[in-house]
């Protein structure tokens, strides 16, 4: 009984959080810190609740652009987290498993939408190179 009401949080609340990306426009590709493409817009992505991720998106033609995917406590999951230290203070122990499994956690921020920057064209790249540049 005391592993159960241990574990409680991360039993009620799993130890992934789907979060849904969206971009304007659609189509880009996300990628995790490992350089993993993890999904492509609009997606839902299920994310570990215990860490902070990283995630780049990217779209040809446009910026690529940083994310970090925090997490915060889950208020929802502290009834579950304290209650077994109420009962039993061993009752600390079981709770790594909640801490742990990141059922105590959720994720910090909403569900991203990003407006993508277009890229700029570089004048220099358009500029045509004759042998005349190269002398005097």
């Amino acid at each position: 009984m005391a592993i159960f009401s241990g574990c409680a949080a991360t039993l009620a609340f799993g130890r992934y959080q789907t979060v849904e990306f969206t971009t304007e426009p659609s189509g880009a590709k996300i990628y995790d810190e490992d350089g993993l493409n993890i999904g492509i817009t609009p997606v839902k992505i299920p994310l570990k609740r215990n860490r902070v991720q990283q995630l780049t998106i990217k779209k040809d033609g446009y910026h690529s652009t940083e994310i970090v995917m925090t997490r915060t406590i889950n208020e929802q999951a502290l009834p579950f987290f304290l209650l077994p230290l109420v009962t039993s203070p061993d009752a600390i122990i079981y709770n790594l498993f909640d801490i742990i499994g990141g059922g105590v956690f959720k994720k910090g921020q909403p569900a991203p939408h990003l407006t993508l920057q277009r890229l700029e064209a570089d004048s220099t790249s358009n500029r045509s190179t004759s042998i005349q540049d190269y002398i005097g």
